[in-house]
């Protein structure tokens, strides 16, 4: 299917260079939808803070956790998003 895109003149994100053994929250984290499915992020954009919060609720990670395992993944942030250090987890521990 990608290569038909391709050939068509659409532009398809590679998720080839993305570790093939994701997971379950690194595959959360990089679906556009939380579902640990496709549609995936993709690697032309950066990550919105908006993906990044909500993936933190869905994970009860931090979204400094959530941004910093975006970034080891290969992925470009917003540049609205700042990470630092000690942040706050969501929900109980």
């Amino acid at each position: 299917m990608t290569a038909l895109l391709k050939a068509l003149g659409f532009s398809v994100p590679d998720h080839s260079l993305l570790p093939h053994d994701l997971d379950s929250t690194d595959r959360t984290i990089v679906s556009t939808e939380l579902t640990r499915g496709s549609p995936w992020l993709s690697t032309d954009r950066p990550v919105s803070p908006g993906h990044v919060i909500a993936a933190a609720a869905e994970t009860r990670q931090s979204p400094a956790e959530v941004a910093m395992r975006l970034v080891a993944l290969g992925f470009a942030l917003s540049p609205l998003i700042e990470i630092h250090d000690e942040p706050e987890r969501f929900g109980p521990s």
